[in-house]
């Protein structure tokens, strides 16, 4: 039997919300440029995906969960952009909800994460404080796919090829968590 997983992809931010900014470039663009990424290569490869915004839009947190409440996901996938006052900080971090999976799922992307893009590991970190962590109740990361405020990982952020290397990275996570 052929098991269609369905995968909620929230990209942060939108609208009236840009996120983090640094150097003209806003967490919200990037991170909808990941997620249309990661949907496209999702589909490909088998999974039931949806957005929780395809365009510049504004969602509120609420409506984001009860997009994947709705849409009975699996899993869901928060994507963002980290940024600091010290622009030397880097590296990528993960937070995990406290639904049960959570913790498995979050591991898996991050371990892939750091495996390919070789960053600066900033560890898996409890993420119930955040509202699309706590308030679902399927296996919910948060990924903070580096700093806009690091010049360097912001140009990394930006380019297409590494973007690219962010949504492979987080479909093998995604394939090891539902093969385990």
């Amino acid at each position: 039997m052929v098991i269609f997983y369905k995968v909620i992809i929230d990209p942060g931010h939108g609208g009236s919300d840009p996120g983090a900014l640094a150097e003209g470039v806003s967490e919200k663009k990037v991170n909808l440029e990941i997620a249309a990424r990661l949907y496209l290569l999702l589909l490909d490869n088998g999974y039931q995906v949806k957005l929780t915004r395809s365009c510049d839009e504004f969602k509120g947190l609420y409506e984001r969960v009860k997009i994947g409440k709705d849409f009975k996901a699996d899993i869901f996938i928060s994507i963002h952009a980290n940024s600091f006052k010290d622009s030397k900080v880097e590296g990528i971090e993960t937070y995990y909800g406290p639904w049960e999976g959570s913790y498995s799922l979050g591991e898996a992307i991050q371990d892939e994460l750091i495996y390919h893009l070789g960053a600066v590991d900033r560890g898996l970190k409890d993420g119930e404080k955040f509202y699309v962590l706590g308030h679902n109740v399927v296996p919910a990361v948060l990924i903070e796919t580096g700093f806009l405020s690091n010049k360097f990982e912001r140009l990394l952020l930006e380019d297409k090829h590494y973007q690219k290397s962010i949504v492979y990275s987080i479909l093998f996570g995604i394939d090891k968590y539902f093969e385990e």
